[in-house]
């Protein structure tokens, strides 16, 4: 999609009445969208009746906010160009008032070009459970300098329970405006890659003083005992360290180790490093943490687990990990040795296409591996590239719940993918995500119960027949749901005749389903005869909708779209 400068009677014209659920409007360049036509873009506005996230890059504050007065949304990014430092009172009372009648609103993300008390006040009051704040300019962050304005503001927002700000350093003053807020969660970025802290006893204390803070987020530039330092002692139960340059030294091992050991409430940990972290594991090395995220990127960290008896080791003593979850994106030769005998009940890999360097040079060896992992219950795998040996490693896993996330490249040993299923003896529960490159041949003949799908539309459309023999042929299948993107004739001629018991559908992307062949869909829900559970999420205005389930002789009905619960 192109950027565009200006707008045109035209284009209003042609977008008017639009089905849409998500809509973003960007300038050209660090420009903003400039209004010619402000009657029409209002007119445009208001005939987006199902429109729920809008995405504003505009000059134009006063048509802006006369345009965004009263809309249905619950979710709104603005960027303000560089004219918005220029306003007057009357335009930051207006957009006050167009922001405060936003009743459904719970999502705010704001870029601004500077600090701005006449911003923090226009955002005071407002009744969104996030917020968003950060610098117009991409390598800049947001700079603080009217702290006590921006305090106020943060304090009166109410509701608010998530907050992300994009810094542009360690700034005290910052620091000072998040004490005493009342939010569960808090994520702090830095632009130009991480944030190095500086005034670390400044920002201890005003993390000590998040009383209700569960999850804390933030990116650093590397190792920094001020940081470590900073969240000691805290109630969190959940931490995300995102350490994009040095990673951790062996030099910072005890004091990382210490602040992370004084986590009592601690139960969910994901560490994102790069480069060299030789002492990554040694820090972690005793948590009562139930869930291990490790993404580790950059080919220079192989040497992160070279020593796979004593990473084992150190993994070994989180004695109470039952979720582990690891992302790369290079070879890490010991990768399948560290896992050795964990007492983990989920596993989730993901190996994405900057990962081609990954490999399973021995399947027996790396499948005694996995298959040592006694307790696991659950495996995930996100891969969109052809890992010779992969799917041989996994044969015989006792799993009861598999995700597969497989693209493209990843179907190139279609067969071995077949037989690794197959060999899941135990399995109930199989989630897939698929892109167009669907090979639905994998389901043939599965004993699971469940089977949830995330298909595009025309996953089925060329081989309704084949696609129903397969899924006929899952005689123990009671549940099914299905999230495809678009409206999906063959899919739903391809459910024809199932004897499944609980069935859901919806979008794919933005969750709520639009439905354009009413028919296509009834005839197949009729000829569910043993369903008893029907959930649809879908527009509750489309034609022929309700004449399509009524006759239907099921138990349970639940018919909602994103704003409301079932009816």
């Amino acid at each position: 999609m192109q950027s565009i400068k200006n707008d045109s009677p035209g284009l209003w014209e042609a977008l008017h009445g639009l089905n849409i659920t998500s809509l973003s409007l960007d300038g050209y360049k660090d420009d903003g969208f400039r209004l010619n036509h402000t009657e029409l873009f209002w007119q445009f506005l208001s005939s987006l009746t199902h429109l729920e996230s809008l995405s504003l890059k505009v000059c134009d504050i006063p048509s802006l906010c006369k345009a965004l007065h009263g809309m249905n949304i619950d979710y709104l990014s603005l960027t303000l160009s560089d004219k918005f430092q220029d306003l007057e009172e009357n335009d930051l009372d207006l957009l006050s008032k167009s922001l405060l009648s936003l009743i459904r609103m719970e999502t705010l993300k704001i870029k601004v070009p500077g600090d701005s008390p006449g911003l923090w006040e226009a955002l005071r009051g407002l009744n969104i459970t996030s917020l968003s704040l950060s610098s117009c300019w991409r390598n800049d962050g947001l700079s603080v300098n009217h702290v006590e304005s921006l305090s106020e503001c943060l304090t009166s927002l109410k509701h608010l329970k998530e907050l992300s700000i994009y810094v542009g350093g360690d700034n005290p003053l910052l620091w000072e405006a998040l004490r005493g807020l009342n939010i569960k969660s808090l994520s702090l970025k830095y632009t130009s890659g991480g944030l190095t802290v500086v005034h670390g006893e400044s920002l201890a204390q005003s993390l000590s003083s998040l009383t209700r803070l569960k999850s804390l987020s933030i990116c650093v530039c590397e190792d920094d005992c001020g940081l470590w330092k900073a969240f000691r002692f805290l109630n969190i139960t959940n931490l995300s360290l995102d350490i994009t340059r040095g990673g951790l030294r062996v030099n910072h091992v005890e004091t990382s180790s210490k602040s992370l050991s004084s986590l009592a409430k601690l139960e969910t940990l994901c560490i994102h490093v790069s480069r060299k972290s030789p002492g990554l594991f040694e820090a972690l090395c005793g948590l009562n943490i139930k869930s291990l995220g490790l993404f580790l990127s950059d080919w220079e960290i192989g040497s992160i687990v070279n020593h796979a008896e004593s990473s084992s080791q150190y993994i070994l003593s989180l004695n109470l990990l039952e979720t582990l979850s690891i992302g790369v994106d290079y070879d890490i030769p010991n990768l399948w040795n560290a896992l050795h005998g964990l007492n983990i009940k989920s596993l989730s890999l993901t190996l994405t296409d900057c990962a081609r360097g990954v490999r399973v040079n021995n399947a027996e060896s790396s499948s005694h591996n996995l298959v040592s992992l006694n307790q696991l219950e659950t495996l995930s795998i996100d891969v969109d590239y052809d890992i010779p040996n992969l799917w041989n490693a996994l044969h015989g896993l006792n799993i009861t719940s598999l995700c597969l996330k497989v693209r493209r490249n990843g179907w190139n040993h279609i067969e071995s993918i077949s037989q690794a299923l197959v060999s899941f003896t135990q399995l109930e529960t199989l989630s897939l995500f698929w892109d167009d490159s669907v090979r639905w041949e994998v389901l043939r003949g599965l004993n699971i119960k469940s089977l949830s799908l995330n298909v595009c539309h025309g996953a089925a459309q060329k081989h309704v027949e084949f696609v129903s023999q397969v899924l006929s042929s899952l005689s123990q299948l009671e549940t099914l749901s299905i999230s495809v993107d678009k409206d999906s004739p063959g899919l739903w001629e391809a459910l024809f005749g199932l004897n499944i018991k609980s069935l859901k559908l919806s979008g794919r992307w933005f969750g709520v389903l639009i439905v354009n062949n009413v028919e296509s869909l009834s005839n197949s829900l009729s000829s569910l005869t043993q369903l008893e559970t029907l959930r649809i999420i879908v527009r509750k205005d489309t034609p022929g909708l309700w004449e399509a389930l009524s006759g239907l002789n099921i138990k349970n009905l639940c018919v909602s779209d994103e704003w409301n619960g079932c009816e």
